[in-house]
C-alpha cells in the first residue's frame, strides 16, 4: 500500500490496489488542454501560411509614402521626430497631417531599414 494508511483508504472511498493511478478528471483536463494547443497552432499555421506571399510583394498604394520616401523611415530625422510626426512624416502640427500617430509602427520601419544596412523598402 506504500505509504498511506489503510484507514485513509476507508474514509475517502478509495482502493488499496490502485494508488498510482491518475483520476480521470486529470485526464481529461490534459487532454483538453492538448487539444485546445494544437487548434491554435493549426490557426496560427493556416493564418501565417496565407500571407506568407506577401513577404516579397511591392508597396500600394499609399505604402510608398508611408514607408519608402517617409524620413522619419529612412532615419534623416531624430527619434524624438518620430514620436512628434504622423505615420506618413508630417509634423502633427501641420493642417495638412492626417493625425495618424503610430510611432511604433515607424520604429519598427526604421530598426529593419538600420539593420539591413540600406533601406530595404526600395
Amino acid at each position: 500500500m506504500g505509504r498511506t494508511c489503510w484507514l485513509g483508504h476507508i474514509i475517502t472511498g478509495g482502493s488499496m490496489q490502485n494508488d498510482t493511478k491518475v483520476s480521470p478528471k486529470v485526464k481529461k483536463e490534459s487532454w483538453w488542454w492538448w487539444s485546445r494547443l494544437t487548434l491554435y497552432l493549426c490557426v496560427g499555421i493556416v493564418a501565417g501560411l496565407c500571407y506568407i506571399n506577401s513577404l516579397y510583394g511591392d508597396f500600394v498604394h499609399d505604402d510608398i509614402v508611408a514607408v519608402t520616401t517617409n524620413p522619419d523611415v529612412l532615419g534623416k530625422t531624430s527619434l524624438v521626430q518620430v514620436f512628434l510626426a504622423d505615420f506618413w512624416g508630417k509634423p502633427m502640427s501641420d493642417p495638412s497631417s492626417h493625425k495618424s500617430y503610430r510611432p511604433l509602427t515607424v520604429l519598427t520601419f526604421r530598426w529593419n531599414m538600420l539593420i539591413g544596412g540600406e533601406c530595404l523598402f526600395s
